[in-house]
C-alpha cells in the first residue's frame, strides 16, 4: 500500500497541460487524415468494383426446341454498350420511341404471320352451322307444311 502512496505523491513524470495539449492535438490530425485516407480508398474500390461488374456482358441466346409435334420458343438478350445504356439512364439523349415500336413489330410479325385466308362474309353462316340450322327447320311441324 505503501508504493501506492509514493506513486500517487510522486511528481517526477509529471506531464504539463500543454504538451496534453500538443499530444491531443496531434493525435486527433492523425486521426483525421487516416479517415480520410480510408474513406478515400473504399471510394475507389467500390468504383472498381462498380466497373467491373457493368463491364461483364450479360448477353445470352437460348435456341428453341422442336421435336414430337411440341416446341419451344428461343430467347435472346443483347447488352448494349456501356456508353449507350448509361447516356440513356443520365437521360443524355432522346428515347426514339418510333424506333422501338417498329422492332417490336418486325419481332411480332416474324413470330406471328398475318393469316392470308379470305375471312367469311358477315351474313353467312359457315357451313356446318348451315347444315345444322336446315336440319332443326326439317324437323319442325310447321315450317315444312309452310314449304309445300
Amino acid at each position: 500500500m505503501n508504493i501506492f502512496k509514493q506513486l500517487w505523491v510522486d511528481e517526477c513524470g509529471v506531464i504539463l497541460t500543454a504538451e496534453t495539449v500538443m499530444v491531443g492535438s496531434v493525435a486527433v490530425l492523425g486521426g483525421l487524415v487516416g479517415l480520410n485516407a480510408a474513406a478515400s480508398s473504399v471510394n475507389a474500390e467500390m468504383t472498381e468494383m462498380a466497373s467491373a461488374i457493368r463491364s461483364l456482358d450479360q448477353s445470352y441466346v437460348l435456341r428453341g426446341h422442336s421435336s414430337c409435334g411440341a416446341w419451344t420458343a428461343g430467347s435472346y438478350y443483347i447488352q448494349p454498350r456501356v456508353e449507350e445504356s448509361l447516356a440513356e439512364l443520365c437521360g443524355e439523349q432522346p428515347t426514339d420511341v418510333t424506333g422501338i415500336r417498329t422492332d417490336i413489330d418486325a419481332q411480332r410479325d416474324k413470330l406471328y404471320p398475318a393469316v392470308t385466308e379470305e375471312p367469311a362474309p358477315a351474313n353467312e353462316l359457315p357451313a356446318k352451322k348451315q347444315d345444322k340450322k336446315k336440319k332443326a327447320d326439317a324437323k319442325k311441324p310447321g315450317k315444312a307444311a309452310q314449304d309445300d
